[in-house]
């Protein structure tokens, strides 16, 4: 290439450079006239800091350079109104003309135009929902980023593509791009990447469960956007790092996160960022039973995010509000409020509020009286708290999936690494080697020194040695223990599965008995199969609370009481009029002893709304656990119906229910005492032993 013709070409790249910096067309400036490069020149000073006021002028330059016949200032024209449309959120009109200023752009072949339409025709489509379409429009400006020899679109685009991997859940794309982007601007120098580059990365690693990973690149986003005074990207990181916090089950310093992110937000007057952070501290004051902090957190929330139309935090903010009011005994306050979090969770997708809404409504209704409703929203909770820990575990099996793919990945690169370093020792050995060869031609005055070089040098290979194996079985040792607690892990999804589908086949049964109950006309025939089904319902419901728990092993008997009393008085008629009480202290129970005993509960249950309220409006049935010694407990269930005739004989009892609860109580090594109840009825009381886990 001639001299000549080279100095043309650096300078052309040069001025193109300048250019760019200034805002002006990278080609057709030439043809520009004057009073277009006036008015171009004064909309790139004021679009990023005044964009609503200068939407006229964008379009005056669109029609004045369309007149003029020059396609690249009307290329930037409609550029400058892509990115106002941007700020104004219509984003159809972004996406046109975004669309537009490529199009014009590949008239004139200004591969750095047609790189900047690309990049803000994906942010529209990504704000659209439309992410196949804006990977693509990413993908086109780092290839004509790349053309151009613009580093900056090219990490621009890299960070946009690993967002939208991260957003798809694909976190080992997103590390290799965002990597890409992080490589490229730390060797140019960009600056303003760097903060949402780092925080990206963080939210991908606390993804994947590298806490450690996770916890370093959210502290240098922190920094970068404090040293760049990029304050909207600090409050986002100082809330990512309270998500930390809270992923690792440390309350109080996620507190201090989101309230230093609720501060920082509030400072630099971004609301949506300030509404969240509020809206986590007050789940989390809830958790701490600080009441009054978490209300006034809540209603923080609550204002910027219906100010804002931010549908997710509104149904946070409404949830912690009813769940504080129904704490403090406010039951009608707290369904209204849960009902509203309700209906903006279905609306935005969110599985987790939804099921805590649904927790927090039947738990209201039911405090305030109203047993109907309790018992609805009681079963759709039920239905939809197994939908979402079918969810949650099929998340759970996909990140770890995830992790192990990440930590292949990590372990290939160290292999690598091992190989890397093995060279330089065989390199540093050789020379080494050549040493010694020197040495034995040298004279005999320095032959002792050679040796005790020699020496020394096959010491430190030794050494060398000796640490690397350490330091594989050191890794040996720690790719057994991560993979027993994976087996772990499966193991315990897996018996949660048997839980479930113990309690399914549970389900089908008393399906069966009901139906062959209905196609029957003797009533006695009926009653023994309506009561089977009712045994088999409370087997059915101890599996079903127990894959329900993170605890599998015990199940907490108290809880289950309660439901069982609530299913059995559902299924009958007048089953709302009666009052419970309920006085039980928190017992866990092995299913050795909680079958048995649930069996025996729901014969009892059964007996007094058969006998006890047959006939009567209204009537009050209560039930009782408690320990009294160490290992031995008591259950009673009381009633205040007609109780026992005066000759009765509580030893000669023959019914088949009674045998049950009689021979299950031996099984539990106890016995059964029959009494009068403080209301005059009846009280059956059934001690026996168990050995606690």
């Amino acid at each position: 290439m001639p001299l000549v013709q080279l100095h043309n070409g650096i300078l052309k790249r040069l001025l193109g450079m300048a250019l760019c910096v200034l805002g002006w067309p990278m080609l057709g400036i030439g043809q520009s006239s004057p009073e277009l490069v006036a008015l171009e020149r004064e909309i790139f000073h004021q679009v990023y800091q005044q964009p609503l006021e200068v939407y006229g002028k964008a379009w005056r330059l669109v029609a004045e350079a369309r007149s003029q016949h020059d396609v690249a200032m009307e290329s930037k024209a409609h550029y400058y109104l892509s990115t106002i449309c941007g700020w104004r959120n219509e984003l159809d009109s972004t996406r046109y003309h975004a669309q537009r200023a490529i199009d014009l752009a590949l008239q004139t072949k200004n591969e750095d135009a047609i790189s900047n339409g690309y990049n803000m025709l994906g942010n529209a489509f990504e704000s659209l929902g439309q992410l196949d379409s804006a990977y693509y429009a990413f993908d086109q400006s780092r290839i004509h980023g790349e053309k151009s020899m613009q580093p900056k679109n090219v990490s621009r685009a890299l960070l946009n593509m690993g967002i939208i991997h991260r957003t798809r859940g694909e976190y080992l794309a997103a590390l290799e791009r965002l990597n890409q982007a992080k490589v490229r601007c730390v060797e140019h120098n960009f600056r303003t990447y760097l903060p949402n580059l780092y925080l990206t990365i963080g939210e991908v690693y606390l993804q994947i469960g590298d806490h450690e990973q996770a916890y370093e690149n959210l502290h240098a986003s922190l920094r970068s956007a404090r040293g760049n005074k990029q304050m909207r990207v600090a409050a986002n990181a100082l809330k990512a790092l309270g998500n930390h916090a809270w992923s690792i089950r440390d309350s109080n310093e996620a507190i201090c996160w989101y309230r230093a992110s609720r501060d920082a937000a509030r400072a630099a007057e971004i609301p949506s960022t300030e509404g969240q952070a509020s809206a986590q501290m007050a789940a989390i004051l809830i958790a701490q039973g600080e009441r009054a902090a978490a209300r006034e957190a809540a209603m923080v929330a609550q204002e910027i995010a219906a100010r804002d139309h931010d549908t997710i935090t509104l149904s946070i903010a409404y949830l912690a509000l009813g769940q504080i009011d129904l704490e403090v005994a406010q039951f009608g306050s707290a369904h209204r409020w849960c009902k509203q979090a309700y209906a903006l969770a279905m609306q935005a997708g969110q599985n987790s509020t939804v099921v805590k809404s649904c927790d927090c409504l039947w738990r209201s209704a039911e405090r305030g009286g109203l047993w109907q409703a309790a018992f609805q929203y009681h079963r759709i909770y039920e239905h939809l708290k197994d939908s979402l820990l079918n969810q949650e575990n099929t998340l759970a099996i996909a990140r770890l999936e995830a992790r192990a793919d990440y930590e292949q990945r990590h372990k290939a690169d160290s292999l690598m690494q091992m190989a890397s370093n093995l060279q330089r020792d065989i390199a540093y050995q050789k020379e080494l080697d050549e040493e010694k060869l020197r040495t034995r031609t040298s004279l005999w005055i320095g032959l002792s020194i050679g040796l005790l070089a020699i020496l020394a040098s096959v010491a430190v290979f030794l050494f060398r040695r000796q640490n690397q194996r350490l330091i594989s079985q050191n890794k040996q040792i720690q790719i057994q223990n991560e993979a027993i607690q994976t087996s772990l892990q499966e193991k315990q999804v897996l018996l949660q599965e048997v839980h479930h589908r113990v309690k399914n086949n549970l389900q089908v049964m008393t399906s069966l008995l009901e139906m062959q109950a209905a196609k029957l006309d003797d009533p006695s025939a009926i009653e023994v199969l309506l009561a089977s089904k009712g045994r088999v319902q409370a087997m059915s419901l101890i599996h079903q609370k127990l894959f329900q728990q993170d605890k599998i092993a015990d199940l907490d008997f108290a809880s289950y009481m309660q439901e069982l009393a609530m299913t059995i008085g559902a299924l009958y008629p007048d089953g709302q009029h009666i009052q419970m009480h309920f006085a039980m202290e928190a017992c866990r129970f092995g299913v050795d002893t909680a079958m048995p005993l649930g069996l025996i509960l729901n014969e009892l249950i059964t007996n007094a709304y058969k006998y006890a309220f047959a006939g009567k409006a209204q009537g009050r049935l209560q039930l009782a656990l408690h320990r009294l010694e160490s290992d031995q407990f008591e259950m009673q269930v009381q009633d205040d119906g007609p109780g026992w005739p005066p000759d009765f004989d509580k030893g000669g009892i023959q019914t088949l229910g009674m045998q049950l609860v009689q021979g299950l109580t031996r099984q539990l090594k106890g016995r059964v005492d029959f009494g009068r109840s403080e209301w005059g009825g009846t009280k059956i009381s059934v001690i026996f032993n168990v050995q606690q886990p």
